[in-house]
């Protein structure tokens, strides 16, 4: 016989269906809401890989000061501490739940997939495929902290204007069959720096608006001279925290001092500054819109040298020599087409027994800059030769690299 069900007081939906990951296999989002008792987070996944000889494996690692447990379906495991990881899976969708009092303050979330795939029978394993080409940490929603963010703002701008977050509670409507897997743990994990180093968030500086009987408009304005149709909102002065009292301009977008809003930096006085506004064209009716945007954060490079090891033996051959093969050339285009690539500096080892790909059983390509021409088409010039003899790696080979 079952007994009633019992509900929460006053239940309360935050976010729901916010999108984390969309990718053409797999998609993440997730929703939030106050059971009344305590704080909780549903992630949703669902994979969806067409290709027949391909999986993905999904790995999410939770960071919080404050105790957060995690309750999934009966195919994700614990691998860490920190971190819950699924199976490998082709179709699936399903549910990951964390939890957690109303005193967490914060709440970070990493994002891991891993890919396999059978080539010429043999499994191929590629992790953490985001890895430089989408975001893979994500703050999930608090409410208090959204709150604290929205009343700092509004008190910085000036502004008056009230928020609610109220909310009709709404069910997902997906069944989820929770398993007994659910874990608690503090934050102190080795991914932790990973997170210390999210990019900073700045406040939102909005302007102030006045209403009358000619209608809405900047209560702190500036109007392009001799183009008095347009009023624009006056830029922010990080120094003075104030509007900068600029009311008329030329509007030229050259000019990189006026009107600008800056957000004011931990190690910078100012980090980056906004500009947005209008102007009206010698047509009238018609008007050019502006956004400027002026950075003033240096981040010092540090050159870093790297030494790819191969072994060009010929239990290597077949997928696993076209495997590595492939792979030395996607990290070296990856890397050459950024703006980085003169602080890398790579160099190549290539080894197999003696008299096969060369008398003494190794080859080498120079340590170089990746900005230098010629350089990565050297590299993967080494790698065409074909995988045989033994394996025998000579010191001899990385001294001279060294040298």
């Amino acid at each position: 016989m079952q007994g009633p069900k019992v509900l929460a007081d006053n239940p309360q939906t935050y976010k729901e269906n916010v999108e984390l990951l969309e990718l053409e296999n797999l998609n993440i989002s997730y929703s939030m809401r106050d059971s009344g008792q305590q704080y909780e987070w549903e992630i949703y996944y669902k994979v969806n890989e067409k290709q027949n000889d391909k999986a993905l494996k999904l790995k999410f690692s939770i960071d919080s000061e404050q105790k957060v447990s995690v309750s999934s379906e009966n195919n994700w495991e614990i691998q860490e501490s920190n971190s819950i990881i699924s199976n490998f899976m082709q179709d699936d969708e399903g549910l990951v739940i964390l939890r957690a009092d109303h005193s967490i303050e914060k709440l970070n979330l990493a994002i891991q997939v891993d890919s396999k795939i059978i080539e010429n029978g043999q499994e191929l394993i590629n992790e953490n495929i985001l890895e430089g080409n989408v975001d893979q940490i994500y703050s999930l929603y608090i409410p208090k902290n959204q709150e604290a963010e929205v009343k700092k703002a509004a008190s910085l701008a000036e502004t008056t204007e009230e928020s609610s977050s109220n909310k009709e509670d709404k069910e997902i409507s997906k069944q989820n069959n929770e398993s007994n897997l659910s874990f608690s743990y503090p934050s102190n994990f080795g991914i932790k720096s990973l997170f210390d180093e999210k990019t900073q968030n700045y406040e939102n500086i909005s302007p102030k608006y006045t209403e009358d009987e000619t209608g809405i408009y900047p209560s702190q304005s500036w109007m392009p001279e001799n183009n008095t149709k347009v009023i624009n909102h006056q830029g922010w002065n990080a120094f003075s925290s104030n509007w900068d009292g600029i009311d008329s301009w030329d509007g030229n977008p050259a000019n990189l001092t006026n009107s600008y809003i800056e957000h004011a930096g931990t190690n910078n006085p100012v980090d980056f500054a906004l500009r947005k506004y209008a102007r009206e064209t010698e047509t009238p009716g018609l008007y050019d819109v502006f956004l400027n945007v002026r950075g003033n954060v240096q981040n010092p490079i540090k050159p870093v040298d790297i030494v790819l090891v191969v072994d060009m033996s010929g239990s290597m051959e077949g997928a696993r020599e076209g495997a590595i093969k492939q792979g030395v050339k996607s990290f070296l285009s990856s890397i050459e087409n950024t703006a980085y690539a003169q602080y890398v500096n790579v160099g190549l080892v290539g080894y197999s027994s003696p008299g096969y790909i060369s008398n003494s059983g190794y080859i080498t390509v120079p340590m170089e800059s990746l900005a230098t021409d010629g350089h990565v088409s050297a590299m993967n010039k080494a790698l065409e030769r074909q995988f045989v003899g033994g394996t025998l790696l000579s010191w001899e080979s990385v001294k001279e690299l060294r040298c």
